[in-house]
């Protein structure tokens, strides 16, 4: 089922994070984790409290759209560390780029390390 999936891949995720030595691909696992909290954390209060919360605030919070929001970035940063660490176990020699005048990080190999 979806929750055995979502177990799964959270062990391979904490079992990645292990194996990975590189700082800035730590951090962009860090960074994932926080933002799919934060975006859990978005829908849960836009869930609950809904109605608390477009009646006693002048402007409405949008949850859910900051849920979709924060869960777009995370599904980009998530994989740009899950490639970085197959692409080192696979025997690649990964490098962690950025696009240029946006800042998007993005993974190159250079081939077989030797």
């Amino acid at each position: 089922t979806g929750i055995n999936a979502e177990y799964m891949g959270f062990f391979r995720f904490q079992v990645y994070y292990k194996q990975c030595k590189h700082p800035q691909a730590r951090n962009f696992a860090k960074l994932y984790l926080v933002i799919a909290v934060a975006a859990l954390g978005c829908w849960l209060i836009d869930f609950f409290f809904c109605d608390a919360l477009y009646t006693n605030l002048p402007v409405n919070p949008q949850g859910h759209a900051w849920w979709h929001l924060l869960m777009a970035i995370g599904a980009y940063i998530g994989p740009v560390f899950i490639i970085y660490v197959r692409s080192k176990q696979k025997g690649y020699h990964p490098v962690i780029r950025h696009v240029p005048f946006i800042g998007l990080p993005y993974i190159s190999t250079r081939g077989f390390q030797v």
